[in-house]
């Protein structure tokens, strides 16, 4: 009983905006990670993004939110294709967090 109060007292003071703890640390461990890859802009929301390795291009489409790799669809947190293309759009990658 004292751990779910001790929870409870812990969530209470999350950011209501904000994402919880664990997916913004997720999130910040997939972002280190994006340095290496190119995304090139299809259109306005569509991205095909070249990564360092041989047959990691994926292609991104920003407005269904999602990724050939399908990481973004399974976790709904942006994978690191993503990422790529959301920095290049200039936009804010936690407003692609899946609620």
């Amino acid at each position: 009983m004292t751990r779910i109060n001790s929870n409870r007292e812990k969530a209470e003071k999350w950011n209501l905006n904000d994402i919880c703890p664990t997916i913004k640390k997720k999130l910040v461990k997939t972002m280190k990670k994006v340095a290496d890859y190119i995304p090139k802009r299809s259109n306005m929301w569509n991205y095909e993004v070249i990564g360092p390795v041989e047959g990691d291009n994926c292609v991104v489409d920003l407005y269904n939110r999602t990724c050939s790799c399908r990481q973004w669809e399974l976790s709904g947190v942006p994978c690191k294709h993503a990422i790529s293309s959301i920095w290049l759009k200039n936009d804010e990658v936690l407003n692609y967090v899946d609620d």
